[in-house]
């Protein structure tokens, strides 16, 4: 190698590394076992090869380098037979960058097995590479140790091996690869079944496709199915929704051809849990329609509950119903169904789900919707014509009147069945049982303020200020609050009223007019 090709090479020797310094052979002895022809070491390869006829050297062999590199430890071995060093103007570098003091350039006989070459090595410090010497990839290729295959041909060999195995295992590699003996697949018990779209492939594979299709058919790998299955929907066939809640869960069921096609439950929320039972009972109808809504929408289905007030909910208007259960009613307006009561004893799934539903943390749609719900009854409330100073005393005589804490703790567990069940102090709201609900602490009958029997006189009072008529005087009323027989103690109240009584426009009496006495008999 000329002196001007010298100083134009500079390149990276990846094989020159800082290595451990136990990675190094015996310097003092480096005789091998010659029946092992090389040392494969992870990824490394390691041939013992022989230099200058004499000395036996383990080198690494590495594709990656350039040139041959070797310490100036493993130069002493061989220095009496390859003489003095040569000045080189070659630089090389470790990894990272780091360059490695050159100690000069020399030229050695090496010999593995019946090849031996004659090849430049570069020396270098010992103190700046731990490592055996490396021979580089030119190297490597004219000793005949690396051989760069750029095609792979099968060998006489390799196709007799192929054929020896095929006729081996024959059963193998013929058919559609069957188990002799059946198998029952497994899945995991919480496996939570999903129902996927119809895949849509290219159009110009289309024909393929079918063709496919239409081989693993013949081939018993699939079967068609141009009617639904069992355990499938049915378009065609009417849809029943049941739905239950209990303390803390709400469940429901899809039915059809009066077998339970599909399930569901959920966990309530902690806002969720402080509802009124006809509330909760919502909650479980909004939930079934929400989950089940790829089934549900734009069809005609029923939904059986066994809270009878539900089913009069649905039936009023939307300002006389409770005011979370109007926002409710608002998001099922959407779809088309008939609610109807049915005994607890006939919807037994969907109260068991309700019973033992999934234990699960609050997903942002179950956020979502109390939100929602809580920021509608907000806006309603905030938006009544009181106070904030009466609403806290609303609160305070509620908390202390007894009928109103039998009424609020019956609201929340949920009505007797019949009349005659139900408490005696107030039987009197009974008959509109399913508008009440609570709302921090206070009784509303749809969107109105249920008066404690200790703010009633004092409400009827201000109904009156400025000596209203009855008509007027209800109006005022029936606007904001109610309690029970509120008409007739606002008619009682002006009837009483002195001042009223005193000022009430009265029909003019008319002045007699005497008749014309007649002259003759």
């Amino acid at each position: 190698m000329s002196k001007e090709q010298m100083k134009e090479m500079q390149c990276d020797v990846h094989g020159v590394q800082r290595f451990n310094k136990h990675s190094f052979g015996n310097h003092g002895n480096h005789k091998h076992d010659k029946e092992k022809s090389q040392e494969v070491n992870k990824d490394e390869i390691f041939v013992p090869m022989t230099v200058n006829g004499s000395a036996e050297i383990n080198m690494k062999l590495d594709s990656g380098a350039q040139v041959n590199v070797s310490s100036d430890d493993e130069f002493h071995i061989v220095r009496s037979r390859a003489g003095p060093l040569r000045p080189t103007q070659t630089r090389l570098f470790g990894y990272g960058g780091v360059p490695l003091r050159i100690l000069g350039l020399t030229t050695l006989q090496c010999q593995y097995k019946e090849v031996s070459k004659s090849f430049d090595f570069i020396v270098v410090d010992h103190d700046d590479v731990h490592s055996p010497p490396v021979l580089g990839l030119k190297a490597c290729r004219e000793m005949g140790l690396i051989q760069v295959v750029l095609t792979i041909t099968n060998s006489p060999d390799c196709e007799s091996a192929s054929r020896e195995i095929l006729k081996e295992f024959k059963d193998v590699f013929q058919g559609i690869g069957c188990i002799e003996d059946e198998y029952c697949i497994k899945i995991e018990e919480n496996a939570v079944p999903v129902v996927h779209a119809v895949r849509r492939g290219p159009l110009a594979l289309d024909k393929n496709i079918h063709k496919e299709l239409q081989r693993m058919e013949d081939l018993g790998v699939i079967c068609k199915v141009d009617e639904p299955t069992s355990w499938y929907f049915d378009p065609k066939t009417s849809v029943t929704l049941e739905t239950d809640a209990s303390q803390n869960g709400v469940g429901a069921v899809r039915f059809q051809d009066k077998g339970p096609v599909a399930f569901a439950s959920k966990a309530m929320t902690n806002s969720q849990r402080n509802y009124a039972q006809i509330e909760k009972e919502m909650l479980a109808v909004l939930f079934g329609y929400e989950k089940f809504h790829y089934y549900l929408f734009g069809r005609n289905f029923k939904v059986r509950t066994d809270h009878k007030p539900l089913e009069v909910v649905f039936k009023k208007p939307l300002h006389a119903i409770p005011v979370r259960l109007q926002r409710s009613r608002m998001r099922l307006q959407i779809y088309d169904a008939d609610v109807e009561f049915t005994p607890g004893k006939d919807v037994p799934v969907a109260d068991m789900l309700s019973r033992h539903f999934i234990e699960s943390s609050s997903n942002k749609d179950d956020l979502s919707l109390d939100e929602d719900i809580q920021s509608y009854v907000h806006m309603v409330t905030s938006n009544l014509p009181v106070s904030d100073k009466k609403m806290k005393e609303i609160r305070k005589e509620s908390s202390e009147d007894s009928q109103h804490l039998m009424l609020m703790k019956i609201i929340m567990n949920g009505w007797p069945q019949n009349l005659h069940d139900c408490p005696s102090s107030i039987k009197e709201f009974w008959t509109f049982r399913d508008e009440l609900t609570v709302i921090d602490g206070i009784v509303y009958k749809g969107d109105k303020i249920v008066i404690p029997i200790s703010m009633r006189k004092e409400m009827l009072e201000r109904i009156h200020t400025g000596h209203m008529g009855i008509v007027k005087c209800k109006e005022r009323a029936r606007d904001d609050i109610f309690w029970p027989r509120m008409t007739a103690d606002i008619e009682r109240t002006v009837d009483n009223c002195g001042t009223c009584q005193q000022n009430r426009m009265k029909q003019c009496k008319e002045p007699m007019t005497p008749s014309e006495v007649p002259k003759l008999p």
